[in-house]
């Protein structure tokens, strides 16, 4: 491939940031890359790989105190390494899109939707008129599968759930006529049914304007269907750069065979033993129950009877509605009827696309949530419908939470923020605080260097792996997981899922995990439970459901997962 049909051309890219007044470390070692107009490179690699790094340096992004110190790069034929800020005006939003993985901290909080979309439109077409510029931006948010597009022009950036912030964010890059489009995990907080539609979009952009897409992510089953060509980084450096089929079909590096082998969809039962044991203890046969009068599946008819325990977690006939956003507006049914139960022991998914309510009934059980009608037990305590200043004993239940950025206080360290819940319970020393926090960080494959650095400081990978540890530090009999290792790459993936398990054998622990990955689920789950707009449409063991779904909704779902050719070429 000749260097004037190259959009993007990197060559011996190296990146630095600053490491004390006079030092720097050097992240990105010496990399080449090479992207076409009309093509896909992925570029793939596990947490901290430098994958982010090489995105934030083509597109001039790079926070203060890091640079470029050696190397050139080209987007569309402009040489951009020695690029100043206002250089980069005349390409941004016109020759460049950026999709980046963080959709909470890229937003303007103050600004409504509508407003942002409006703005990225006149980047491209200035002279639109408000009327036009406004069904515009209805017809963007509808492309990327935002239900009641135009009222939600006037929404605020808080007023919409992960997935749907996501979409957000992706409209505003294809808003005006990019050539170059930077995807940094665009998909990772999507449901499958939603992440295909967006991916399939991206796709048509691509082939319609020749788009040039560098599609940055830790989910190899993802790249392997939607690149022409894979880039391998591992620790600052290229490992791999060919074509997707010869990568999938004849890694060269032992490093890219280890992520080949970390994927969910090319080895569906990795964790077959562990869901043996938890079935052996009936765990399994009485997980959970579908909703009453809801469409609830009748394979769980019978589903509880005569066990002898009491669920750790059972919800029955719980509502939520929320008021609309404006008098005009109608109140937004989140909950209808839901029942669940959860016996000791089990991991019991729940699945649904992005505002069918997961994350809702998630809060709710842990307490952080009010509901309208229905009662709700965990560990035998009853929730109020009102949420309490502390409904449960830190030691019943921890949630770890979806957005990890939002959940972990940005003044913190590594250290200060994963041993605060032990300080607010006051359940240990000083000494036994630190003890604990070292542990929790190895537990999630977190090295003792992280300690002092802030939130921001950390890769979107690192951060979620530091929530995850700040829920297990507790040692909780409960843990509700809403997306919990949607920011991982599939190796560091695989071992907290190892760790999980490890936990729940050693303490007969308990897992809700709220998650739009069913290729995970499949691999974990004992019991899973689909929500679609509030109502549970189906509920039984794991493998009964995905061997012969019931119910048209959960088909789709399954229908919509990635990398089922990885089966055969791993």
């Amino acid at each position: 491939m000749s260097e004037n049909v190259l959009l993007l051309n990197i060559e011996g890219l190296r990146v630095a940031y600053a490491a004390g007044p006079k030092a720097t470390r050097e992240v990105v070692h010496g990399v080449s890359l090479g992207l076409a107009a009309g093509e896909t490179l992925a570029l793939v690699g596990q947490s901290g790989s430098g994958k982010t790094t090489i995105a934030r340096a083509v597109s001039g992004l790079l926070p203060a105190g890091a640079g470029i110190t050696a190397g050139t790069v080209k987007v569309a034929g402009h040489e951009v390494s020695g690029f100043k800020p206002k250089d980069w005006r005349s390409l941004r939003g016109t020759v460049i899109g950026y999709v980046p993985q963080d959709p909470l901290s890229s937003l303007d909080p103050l600004q409504r939707i509508g407003a942002a979309l409006i703005e990225a439109l006149k980047v491209g077409r200035p002279s639109l008129g408000r009327e036009e510029a406004e069904e515009a931006a209805v017809a963007l948010l509808e492309r990327v599968g935002i239900h009641g597009a135009r009222d939600r022009l006037r929404s605020y950036p808080h007023e919409f759930s992960g997935g749907q912030l996501q979409r957000v964010l992706i409209a505003v890059a294809i808003a005006a006529e990019t050539q170059f489009l930077i995807a940094d995990e665009p998909s990772t907080p999507l449901d499958v049914t939603v992440q295909k539609l967006i991916l399939d979009l991206i796709d048509e952009l691509r082939v319609e304007r020749g788009l040039g897409v560098l599609f940055i992510t830790h989910d190899l089953a993802l790249a392997a269907e939607r690149s022409d060509h894979l880039a391998v980084l591992k620790d600052g450096r290229l490992v791999e750069h060919r074509a997707v089929s010869e990568v999938l079909e004849r890694p060269d590096h032992e490093y890219t065979e280890g992520l080949l082998s970390h994927v969910p969809a090319a080895d569906p039962d990795k964790f077959a033993a562990h869901l043996e044991l938890i079935a052996a203890c009936g765990a399994a046969d009485g997980a959970g129950l579908g909703t009453e009068g809801g469409g609830g599946d009748a394979r769980n008819s019978g589903a509880g009877a005569g066990l002898a325990a009491e669920p750790v977690v059972n919800v029955r006939g719980v509502s939520k509605t929320f008021p609309g956003r404006t008098a005009r507006e109608e109140p937004v049914v989140a909950l209808s009827g839901v029942d669940l139960r959860v016996e000791a022991g089990a991991v019991h998914a729940i699945v649904g696309e992005s505002g069918s309510g997961k994350t809702t009934l998630g809060r709710i059980i842990a307490g952080l949530g009010g509901f309208d009608t229905g009662e709700v037990l965990v560990q035998g305590r009853e929730l109020p419908r009102v949420p309490a200043a502390r409904n449960l004993r830190p030691q019943d239940l921890q949630l770890v939470y979806q957005n990890s950025l939002a959940a972990l206080d940005p003044r913190l360290s590594v250290e200060a923020a994963v041993g605060e819940p032990l300080v607010i319970a006051g359940l240990a020393s000083q000494v036994q605080r630190a003890a604990a926090v070292r542990e929790a960080l190895d537990a999630v494959a977190l090295p003792s260097s992280v300690l002092d650095r802030k939130p921001l400081q950390l890769s979107g990978g690192q951060r979620q792996r530091v929530a995850l540890a700040r829920a297990l530090v507790l040692a909780p009999r409960v843990l509700v997981l809403d997306e919990p290792t949607s920011a991982l790459d599939v190796s560091v993936q695989a071992q907290v899922i190892e760790l999980l398990f490890e936990l729940k054998a050693q303490r007969d622990l308990s897992y809700v995990v709220i998650s739009h990955d069913l290729g995970l689920v499949r691999q974990i789950a004992s019991h899973v439970s689909v929500l679609e707009r509030g109502r549970i449409v189906e509920s039984g063991p794991s493998r009964e459901l995905f061997g012969e779904p019931e119910h048209a909704y959960t088909r789709a779902l399954i229908d919509a997962v990635p990398g089922g050719g990885l089966l055969s070429a791993v």
